[in-house]
């Protein structure tokens, strides 16, 4: 894959997948990247000592919008629906006018499930296992093991979901 440093074995991609790398990018074994020509997946690593790194078993669907400036870390068996947008940087001020942004590390846990059109921000970590409901904003970190939902995401509830429990 042009422009990814590290790829692992049985990489799946269907579809256009618009990649802009100046940093570095690990992507593991077994990930799928399921795009289409009307909704592609679009990453982003902006600095050359940003890091993307997708863990084995991850499923990123049409639409995606990964943006870097930092880091991002995507954990093992984690689901991205479609329209989904992950950052560790703001882009720019409130007005506009300051692009000089402090990025944030952003981590999603293992065996996460972003549900369609969450949106991710910076310095955010979403603990294993957890849920984010669909059209959810997430602006603050959400433990293991719960269901996240609004616009900010809260945690709603407790879940016992086993998706990641240890090994790949």
């Amino acid at each position: 894959m042009q422009g990814v440093q590290k790829v692992g074995a049985g990489l799946l991609i269907n579809g256009p997948v618009y990649i802009d790398n100046r940093g570095q990018i690990e992507i593991g074994d077994h990930v799928e990247l399921r795009s289409s020509w009307h909704r592609p997946i679009s990453i982003s690593v902006v600095d050359t000592q940003a890091h993307l790194q997708i863990e084995d078993g991850v499923f990123i669907n049409w639409g995606v919008s990964i943006g870097v400036a930092r880091e991002v870390i995507i954990g093992a068996l984690t689901l991205i629906a479609d329209d989904c947008i992950i950052y560790d940087t703001d882009w720019h001020s409130m007005d506009g006018l300051d692009r000089n942004i402090t990025p944030a590390p952003t981590t999603i846990g293992r065996g996460v499930w972003l549900c369609a059109r969450t949106v991710v921000l910076k310095g955010v970590t979403i603990g294993d296992n957890s849920v984010v409901a669909a059209n959810s904003v997430v602006t603050s970190s959400i433990p293991s093991n719960v269901l996240a939902a609004g616009a900010p995401a809260r945690v709603i509830r407790a879940i016992e979901r086993k998706r990641y429990v240890g090994g790949v």
